[in-house]
């Protein structure tokens, strides 16, 4: 099981920072150019350049890689072969969507610099 049972820990993880590190490499400026050039550009400011729709969506993407365990459905027995609970992933999920709502709802949701 990881070590994270919150959005702000997942966030902060290693899991986490190794993923977006990949995720926000070289390959982002064939992937989405557009991004990996604004990113470059606030670099420079030491400001990350990632809009916090993105970012919420970098979130979402790690969370649905990880592997969840199901208790009404999976073993108990193989608990130790899933990353997550599912209670972990609906708490997580659920504070995504409220950090989303939040930025959409104060019009922040494509600022940069987060």
């Amino acid at each position: 099981m990881k070590d994270f049972n919150t959005l702000s820990e997942m966030y902060n993880s290693r899991e986490y920072q190794d993923f977006i590190s990949e995720k926000l490499g070289n390959d982002l400026f064939l992937s989405n150019p557009e991004r990996a050039e604004r990113i470059a550009e606030y670099a420079e400011d030491g400001i990350n350049g990632s809009t916090h729709n993105e970012t919420i969506e970098d979130w979402r993407e790690f969370l649905e890689s990880l592997n969840t365990f199901d208790s009404e459905y999976d073993n108990p027995e193989d608990i130790v072969n899933y990353d997550i609970t599912m209670d972990t992933y609906n708490i997580i999920n659920e504070q995504i969507n409220q950090s989303e709502q939040w930025h959409i709802n104060n019009g922040s949701i494509n600022d940069t610099g987060c």
